[in-house]
C-alpha cells in the first residue's frame, strides 16, 4: 500500500545477473581447432516463490589449423548435477543453411528478455538437437561445412527454471573435426 497519493510501486522488475563464465582450453584434432566458452546468468527479483531460473550462453570459434581445412564443429550444453531443470528458453529455434555471410541475434525471452547476442553465421549448415520439452534441457549446435579454410562461430542460448533456492549446472562438451584437403 502506498502512503502517498504521488508514491510509486518501483518493486525492482525482473533482470539477469552474471553468475559466472569460463573458457576452456582449445581443443584440436591436428587438422582444426575450437576455442569455446560459456556465460551463465540468474533471474533476479524473478518475483516467484516456487522457481528460480537460469540462462546459458554457450559459444565457440572453429578453424582450419593452415594448410589444412574445416569441416565440422560441436558445442553442447545438458543438465550435469543439482536441481532438475525444465526447458524455459532456447535460441536459436532453426536450422539454416545456405547464402551469404551474414549477421544475426539471437536471444532468450523467457520469462523476460534481455540477453540478446550477435554473430556471424556463413553458408555452410548450422543445425541443432534439443531434448523435448519436460524432459532434463539438452542442447546441441553442430557447423558443417566440408573443406572451409578460415573461421566459424557456434553460439546458442538456453534458459532453465529449477524449483526455488535451486541450481542449474551443465556439462559443456565440444569437438571439432578437420582434415588435410
Amino acid at each position: 500500500m502506498l502512503g502517498h497519493p504521488c508514491e510509486l510501486d518501483l518493486a525492482a522488475a525482473p533482470t539477469w545477473s552474471f553468475v559466472g563464465n569460463h573458457c576452456f582450453t582449445q581443443i584440436s584434432d591436428t587438422w582444426a581447432t575450437l576455442d569455446h566458452c560459456y556465460y551463465k546468468y540468474k533471474l533476479k527479483d524473478d518475483r516467484s516463490s516456487s522457481y528460480d531460473w537460469y540462462a546459458l550462453h554457450r559459444f565457440g570459434t572453429a578453424s582450419n589449423n593452415s594448410p589444412w581445412v574445416l569441416d565440422s564443429a560441436k558445442i553442447r550444453a545438458y543438465r550435469y548435477s543439482g536441481s532438475s531443470q525444465t526447458w524455459a528458453d532456447w535460441t536459436p529455434r532453426t536450422n539454416w543453411s545456405g547464402g551469404s555471410c551474414s549477421t544475426v541475434s539471437i536471444g532468450i525471452t523467457t520469462p523476460v528478455g534481455g540477453l540478446s547476442k550477435s554473430f556471424e553465421r556463413c553458408p555452410e549448415a548450422v543445425t541443432f538437437t534439443k531434448s523435448a520439452n519436460g524432459t532434463q534441457p539438452d542442447y546441441a549446435q553442430t557447423w558443417s561445412g566440408r573443406r572451409t579454410r578460415g573461421n566459424r562461430e557456434l553460439n546458442f542460448e538456453i534458459a532453465v527454471r529449477v524449483k526455488q533456492n535451486g541450481t542449474a549446472t551443465w556439462t559443456l562438451p565440444a569437438s571439432v573435426n578437420g582434415g588435410p584437403y
